[in-house]
């Protein structure tokens, strides 16, 4: 059975006023019409059918959905489990103490409400420009990775990185410990020096090229080509070959400046000479002679076709012209 809760008016006690109310006899009241201007105390379970307000839009939930408004602060001691997405409307923060920590899926992401730590278990996607104002590291195994469109700025020229080719500018000095390895060309600008220590060697293809920074002693195994003045402060030394007394066909390397060579009692020493390099000397001397001579045959003569050389300390100094080897000065016979 119901009943129906109604006000009494003491002074006409026959007027009685519905004031929206019945119970059930039991545990359960029911309003059947909007409540206001009056403080209600409820112990028991209140089951409200309609819309229910605190003080207009304070506190609110729509029935028909279970949208809550909150226009004050929610403070909540116990732990939020929500079943779907919290948004935060405009300009609303997510404020947690100290001792307040946001930890998604166990480990997927963290934020210690002690030091602001955060822990990214998956990709980060970053839309904007990343402000650190402390040192980024990497921990092991760790990659920076960028598109072809992403570039490595610090402090606008300082340290460059060009995402679409990876040209690397570094506007102060480069400390490398280990080797450099280079697939393509190396280009000093202008004004850029290679300076090394005193333990510091320029090698290239094993001993193709070599600078020992000790001393400074530069080797070239091919040719060298200059086009401008060479100037020397000391004496300047050319490699030289020594052939033992021979006889028979020789090729005289053109490879050297000086060859000297010998000769013995059983005949000739046939030298040819091959063509050289424009502007090349080559001297030839015969230091012991043992009976025969040295018949030199370049490949090509401006003088002739042989030059001999007869008596010890014989010699001929050659100029290649880009053609032809010439005789410039000699003690033998051209025939």
């Amino acid at each position: 059975m119901a009943y129906q809760i109604v006000a009494v008016n003491d002074a006409a006690p026959g007027a009685c006023v519905d004031v929206g109310l019945t119970w059930n006899g039991s545990t359960t009241l029911t309003a059947t019409q909007i409540i206001a201007g009056t403080s209600f105390t409820a112990s028991g379970t209140m089951a409200v059918t309609g819309n229910f307000a605190v003080n207009t839009d304070k506190f609110a939930v729509v029935a028909a959905t279970g949208n809550t408004t909150i226009a004050g602060t929610l403070t909540q001691t116990g732990a939020v489990a929500a079943a779907a997405s919290i948004t935060l409307g405009a300009g609303a923060d997510l404020i947690g103490s100290s001792t307040s920590d946001i930890t998604i899926n166990t480990n997927k992401f963290t934020v210690a409400g002690a030091t602001g730590n955060t822990v990214i278990g998956g990709t980060t996607t970053l839309t904007g420009a990343v402000g650190s104002a402390a040192s980024i590291t990497l921990g092991a195994g760790a990659d920076l990775i960028g598109s072809a469109t992403s570039d490595i700025t610090i402090n606008t020229n300082k340290f460059t990185v060009a995402g679409a080719t990876g040209n690397t500018v570094i506007a102060g000095t480069l400390t490398q410990t280990g080797a450099a390895g280079f697939a393509a060309s190396a280009t000093l600008g202008a004004g850029a020096d290679l300076i090394g220590s005193a333990t510091s060697d320029i090698t290239f293809n094993t001993d193709k090229f070599t600078v020992a920074g000790a001393t400074g002693n530069t080797a070239v195994g091919g040719t060298l080509g200059v086009t401008g003045v060479t100037t020397h402060s000391e004496a300047v030394g050319f490699g030289g070959a020594v052939v033992a007394a021979a006889n028979g066909a020789y090729a005289i390397p053109v490879t050297t400046m000086v060859t000297n060579v010998s000769t013995n009692a059983t005949a000739d020493l046939d030298a040819s000479l091959a063509d050289g390099q424009a502007g090349q000397l080559k001297v030839v001397i015969l230091d012991t002679d043992g009976g025969n001579d040295v018949v030199i045959t370049p490949a090509h003569f401006g003088n002739g076709s042989t030059l001999t050389l007869d008596t010890a300390s014989d010699y001929a100094v050659f100029a290649f012209d880009g053609t032809e080897w010439w005789a410039i000065s000699h003690s033998g016979t051209i025939a």
